[in-house]
C-alpha cells in the first residue's frame, strides 16, 4: 500500500483524538510529505529516504516546522505497524539543529506610554493597552466576551482562543492547557477601558459586523501605532513579554505571574524571563545584609 494512502488513514483518526488546531497543523505539513513520497509504497521506504526528505526540509523550513512533520512521521509509521501495514519501522529519530534560544523582547514603559498616546482608532489603543496590562496572548483577546468579564469583582477569566482559520473558518478552542483557562484580576485603569466600550457584540473587540478582529487588522495597526509613535516595532507577543517584565521588576512574585499568563508550569516562567530576574537579586542582597 502507498504510504501516502496510509498517512490519510492515520490523519483520519488522528482527528478523533488531537485539538482542532493540532489537526489542522498536521493537516496542512501532510502535503509536504505527500509530495516527497506520492509514489512510494510503504515497504520501499528506508531509514535513508526519510533522513534524506527532514534534510530536504531543513533547507526549506523553521526546525519548528520540522519538528511538527517528524512527529507525523513517527506517528504515522507506529500506525502502520499496530495495523500491520509494515513489521520494522524504517522512522529512526532524526536530530535537528538546535535553534539558539533568544532572550524575549519588552518594551519600556516610556515606550508604552509612547504606543498608547498615537492617534488610531480607540477600539486599537484599547486592545493593546488590554495585552499589556493583562498578558492575555493576542488568540485570547480577539475572542473575549462581554461574558467573560465580572464587572463587580474585577477580574476576566480566559476561556477560549482564536487558533488559526481553516477552510475560511476561524479555529476557536479551549485554551490548550488547565493552566491556560485562568482568572485574571484587572486594575482600575483596565477596568475603565472596559466599562467605557459600546457593547455592539458578543466580543469585547468588534467590527463594524459584530465580528471579532480578525489577526492580520491588529497587528497592522498595532505596527502603524509603533511607527507613529517613533518606537521600533516588536510584534504584538512583546505586550505578553513586557506585562511579565514590569511585574517581575516591581518584585511581583513569579508564582503570580504564572498564574497571569497561563504558563502550565513556574518553570516556563522562570526559563522565559530568567534574564529579568538577576536585577531583583539586590532585594536579596538587601536582606543578607541586615543579618
Amino acid at each position: 500500500m502507498r504510504y501516502t494512502k496510509i498517512l490519510s488513514l492515520w490523519l483520519k483518526e488522528k482527528k478523533q483524538y488531537v485539538r482542532n488546531s493540532t489537526y489542522c497543523n498536521y493537516f496542512c505539513l501532510k502535503t509536504h510529505v505527500v509530495e516527497y513520497f506520492q509514489n512510494m509504497d510503504i515497504k520501499d521506504i528506508t531509514t535513508k529516504d526519510i533522513k534524506e526528505f527532514m534534510e530536504n526540509m531543513l533547507n526549506k523550513m523553521l526546525p519548528i516546522s520540522c519538528l511538527n512533520i517528524q512527529k507525523i512521521l513517527k506517528q504515522s509509521f507506529e500506525y502502520a505497524i499496530e495495523n500491520g501495514y509494515i513489521e520494522e519501522n524504517p522512522y529512526k529519530k532524526i536530530r535537528l539543529p538546535r535553534e539558539e534560544k533568544k532572550e524575549v523582547e519588552v518594551f519600556s514603559v516610556e515606550e508604552m506610554h509612547k504606543i498608547l498616546a498615537t492617534d488610531v482608532k480607540e477600539r486599537y489603543t484599547n486592545i493593546v493597552e488590554v495585552a499589556y496590562r493583562t498578558g492575555m496572548r493576542i488568540g485570547e483577546i480577539m475572542v473575549l466576551k462581554w461574558e467573560d468579564i465580572d464587572f463587580d469583582n474585577n477580574f476576566l477569566s480566559v476561556k477560549r482562543t482564536f487558533s488559526k482559520y481553516y477552510n475560511s473558518m476561524p479555529v476557536i478552542e479551549k485554551p490548550k492547557t488547565k493552566k491556560s483557562m485562568r482568572r485574571i484580576d484587572l486594575d482600575k485603569k483596565c477596568m475603565s477601558i472596559l466599562r467605557n466600550i459600546p457593547h455592539n457584540s458578543e466580543y469585547v473587540f468588534c467590527g463594524k459586523t459584530g465580528n471579532f478582529l480578525s489577526y492580520t487588522i491588529i497587528t497592522k495597526n498595532f505596527r502603524s501605532m509603533c511607527e507613529k509613535a517613533n518606537v521600533h516595532y516588536r510584534c504584538f507577543h512583546t505586550l505578553r513579554h513586557t506585562h511579565a517584565s514590569v511585574l517581575l521588576a516591581n518584585g511581583v512574585h513569579p508564582k503570580i505571574v504564572q498564574e497571569r499568563l497561563g504558563h502550565s508550569k513556574i518553570g516556563i516562567t522562570l526559563d522565559t524571563y530568567s534574564h529579568l530576574i538577576p536585577t531583583m537579586q539586590q532585594t536579596a542582597v538587601k536582606v543578607l545584609d541586615r543579618l
